[in-house]
């Protein structure tokens, strides 16, 4: 059967995002890669990940589960405490080793990947129904798996290096992020179907929809409860905007909408109620009470601003069209990405306790780099439109600005 040269270059553009989300799901590996190819012969690497005493942490509880608990507990002293329903994903994941007679090591491993492609697969299904341009789904989709930050050059010991802001916490590295904690990673694809499900219960009036949003939330609270509040913050604060703008231009039609919202609001924030039981009985869990004290590094906005990069302004530039828009998905989208910032200025001034960590949860790499395309489009409009050539121009620069940070942090892990 001959295809059309048209038909396999659209087959091709269609690809795209996925071949990006191969390439930046390699590119994070290589360093896993690299230390397996170099473990000496007759020694095993244990995959160790990230940081190492969490890791044989998170193994001890997988180990739990594969001894066939659903409760936990810590063994990381010799106390005795109490098990109880909580980090239930390392338990799912211990099961599942002890089912498929697969090592913990390696389930853990695999847990990393699938998780890291299955929410790069929702961001692209957020991205194809936002929009229809073949270019923009593609930026959109560059913009979310290989973004960096803003960065700088320095001489260290006779060489250039290349400084980025907040890299020294996993999640804010650009190559290290894709494929990071499964259980971060699981609550972020749960948080953003939550976002989806709700935005289309909202824009149909759909209270089915805004359950399955409210059970999505519920879940992503439970499996690690920052990715989420940064999400419930998010929706938090649209809603706020939303009350306010009905109230003062006396939208009473639109007042049907606000049971939704408390429907939503409800659901999700049972699992954040009853974490916050927990955190108020004994260790390990009523650590987490006093998280404020010994989880807070002090970083400011500018330095925030400067981890998000030029997604940051780009999206600033279309703040106007996603408020404009009629649909509810842009809009929570921002408010995810405005939230770390209300709760570095207003938050953590009034309770000081709260730990700034939890901002550096947020994943907002993943909003700004959607919504960067509404400040491409109105580039486009002003800019790129008028003067021939200056889209590809402009996108060459934004991919060679890309290029000095991915390559350090890349060389930073081999």
């Amino acid at each position: 059967m001959h295809i059309m040269p048209e038909k396999l270059g659209r087959i091709f553009i269609f690809l795209v995002p996925f071949i990006l989300l191969l390439g930046a799901l390699f590119v994070s590996l290589v360093p896993d890669i690299y230390r397996i190819s170099i473990t000496p012969a007759g020694k095993t690497y244990a995959l160790v990940h990230n940081n190492l005493t969490d890791y044989y942490y998170y193994l001890s509880l997988m180990r739990q589960g594969y001894e066939g608990n659903w409760l936990l507990t810590s063994r990381m002293t010799p106390e005795n405490f109490q098990p109880v329903f909580a980090q239930t994903f390392f338990a799912i994941l211990g099961h599942i080793s002890r089912i498929g007679n697969i090592s913990q090591v390696s389930i853990y491993f695999l847990s990393r990947v699938i998780s890291a492609i299955l929410l790069m697969l929702t961001v692209i299904y957020i991205i194809k129904s936002l929009f229809k341009s073949n270019r923009h789904i593609i930026l959109a989709s560059f913009l979310v798996f290989f973004s960096t930050g803003f960065w700088t050059v320095s001489e260290f010991y006779g060489k250039l290096s290349v400084n980025q802001f907040l890299t020294f916490w996993t999640r804010m590295d650009p190559i290290l992020r894709t494929t990071y904690l499964p259980h971060h990673l699981v609550s972020t694809i749960l948080g953003a179907l939550s976002l989806i499900f709700l935005s289309q219960g909202l824009d149909k009036s759909d209270i089915k929809k805004i359950i399955l949003a409210g059970v999505s939330g519920f879940l992503a609270e439970l499996i690690y409860f920052a990715s989420m509040i940064n999400i419930l913050g998010g929706v938090a604060i649209v809603f706020l905007a939303f009350l306010c703008k009905s109230i003062i231009r006396k939208q009473r039609e639109t007042f049907g909408q606000i049971p939704l919202f408390l429907v939503y609001f409800g659901i999700s924030a049972l699992s954040f109620l009853y974490l916050l039981g927990l955190a108020r009985t004994t260790f390990p869990w009523s650590s987490y009470a006093n998280s404020g004290e010994r989880f807070t590094f002090g970083f400011f906005v500018n330095e925030y601003i400067g981890a998000l990069g030029p997604t940051f302004i780009l999206s600033l530039l279309g703040i106007g069209s996603i408020l404009k828009g009629k649909t509810w998905l842009p809009k929570m989208l921002l408010g995810w990405a405005i939230f770390p910032f209300v709760g570095l200025l207003v938050i953590n001034r009034i309770y000081w306790r709260f730990a700034d960590i939890y901002y550096l949860e947020a994943a907002t790499y993943i909003p700004l780099g959607i919504l960067s395309v509404y400040g491409w489009k109105v580039l486009e409009q002003r800019i790129f439109q008028k003067i021939k050539g200056s889209a590809v121009i402009f996108a060459i620069i934004l991919l060679l600005y890309f290029i000095p940070p991915l390559v350090f942090s890349f060389q930073n892990e081999l």
